[in-house]
Parts: structure tokens; C-alpha cells; sequence
């Protein structure tokens, strides 16, 4: 079994990104997956700051 997680952007005419109106999850299986995504978006913010503190070491 595989999984994908899409991000997706609105952008306006000139391709810069836009603000969107917000997701609202509706049923609990929605909430879940919402849940999930807050996380997995925690993880990746959080080590891309590891990173980028560990390159500021060199």
C-alpha cells in the first residue's frame, strides 16, 4: 500500500502565493487526518530548524 500527501498552494495571477480560505474538517475521519497533518507539518518545521542550525555551525 502506498500513501501521498499533497500540499497544495493558491496562488494569484503573477504565481505568488495567496491566502485561501480554511480547511474545516466535517466528520471525524476528516479530524483525523487534519490531526495528522498538523503533525507531520510540527516534524517537518522542526527539522528543517535542526538543519539549518546545524549548517550555521560550520
Amino acid at each position: 500500500m502506498a500513501t501521498a500527501h499533497l500540499v497544495m498552494v493558491a496562488v494569484d495571477d503573477d504565481g505568488q502565493p495567496r491566502p485561501a480560505p480554511p480547511l474545516l474538517p466535517q466528520t471525524d475521519g476528516d479530524r483525523h487526518r487534519y490531526r495528522e497533518a498538523q503533525i507531520r507539518r510540527e516534524h517537518r518545521l522542526a527539522l528543517r530548524q535542526a538543519l539549518l542550525a546545524g549548517t550555521e555551525e560550520s
